[in-house]
């Protein structure tokens, strides 16, 4: 090799010479220039490597912590979704609910000269407006040692001036019997003493009747009689094919004990009821929320209050 460069009239040509001489081992045997540049790749990864080490090891002390802990949450996460692959199968064995829905015959034409007293006759009759003349005249009896004597007419004049009161909606009851304000629907029909003598003590269920176990579990028990007959009103509707179940909050601001409030709602405070209606809005089934307990005796309770209203 040293003859070679010897030979070299210029520098050129020895550089050229130099260029073209095969690399050779200690021994004097030549190197493959393929597996020379190899090799020479391999030292200069290693360099590399070398080099990012050296560059992890200048990083201060908290940096290093966090850039290690990346990486070790990162390798956590490759980690997890590989383990969280799951792969769906049909079943021919799955076999859902069927829900047998009893036919009501529809008796929508038989209601069309109907009146607005009419349609609250549905849903609270005459023998219910007894029941509540008696409770209340049994109540008040029991507190005042006399008679009331709140007769059926008188009981239903009470139920319809309250809710022509809701219709008008004066900030105060009085204002309905006042000089200025008088209401002569109203005043002309009951006075202001005795329609506040009947509202105080208005009962539609005798306390004696109702045993501690059933005052336990219901905390609705003093209003029952009514939500029943209303909703057998409603169970008898003729049920279309496709009904609508939401909730619905009755405005209440007074003393409950299953008084809720819901942010965002239009009435957020009040008693939280569930619903089933027709997408016209007739309402086919109901149920007030009375806390985790509400659909107890539901065979879904344990999915949650939200499946048990609609497998109830």
């Amino acid at each position: 090799m040293d003859s070679d460069l010897d030979n070299c009239d210029s520098e050129d040509e020895c550089d050229v010479a130099f260029e073209c001489q095969q690399p050779s081992t200690e021994d004097g045997q030549e190197i493959p220039l393929e597996q020379h540049d190899s090799d020479q790749d391999g030292q200069s990864g290693d360099g590399e490597d070398q080099q990012s080490e050296d560059s992890d090891d200048d990083l201060p002390l908290n940096v290093w912590i966090q850039v290690t802990q990346s990486k070790e949450i990162n390798t956590n996460k490759i980690k997890r979704n590989e383990q969280m692959k799951f792969t769906w199968e049909k079943s021919k064995s799955f076999q859902g609910m069927v829900f047998e829905i009893p036919e009501v015959e529809d008796t929508s034409n038989d209601r069309r000269d109907f009146k607005p007293s009419d349609y609250f006759s549905e849903y609270i009759d005459d023998n219910f407006f007894q029941t509540i003349c008696e409770c209340t005249n049994v109540k008040y009896m029991r507190l005042h040692n006399k008679p009331l004597n709140l007769s059926l007419k008188e009981t239903k004049q009470f139920f319809g001036i309250s809710v022509l009161m809701s219709l008008l909606k004066y900030p105060r009851i009085r204002m309905f019997w006042a000089k200025t304000t008088r209401v002569y629907s109203i005043a002309s029909v009951m006075t202001r003493d005795r329609y506040f003598m009947i509202r105080n003590h208005l009962k539609v269920v005798i306390d004696d009747d109702i045993s501690e176990s059933l005052r336990q579990t219901d905390k609705l028990w003093k209003v029952r009689p009514l939500l029943k007959k209303i909703r057998e009103t409603c169970l008898a509707l003729p049920r279309a094919n496709t009904v609508a179940v939401d909730e619905q909050m009755i405005p209440f601001t007074g003393s409950c004990g299953v008084k809720q409030f819901v942010r965002g709602k239009p009435n957020p405070e009040g008693l939280k009821n569930f619903v089933c209606a027709t997408p016209s809005g007739l309402v086919l089934d109901f149920e007030v929320y009375q806390g985790k307990d509400t659909f107890l005796q539901n065979s879904a309770k344990s999915l949650g209050v939200g499946p048990s209203q609609l497998l109830g």
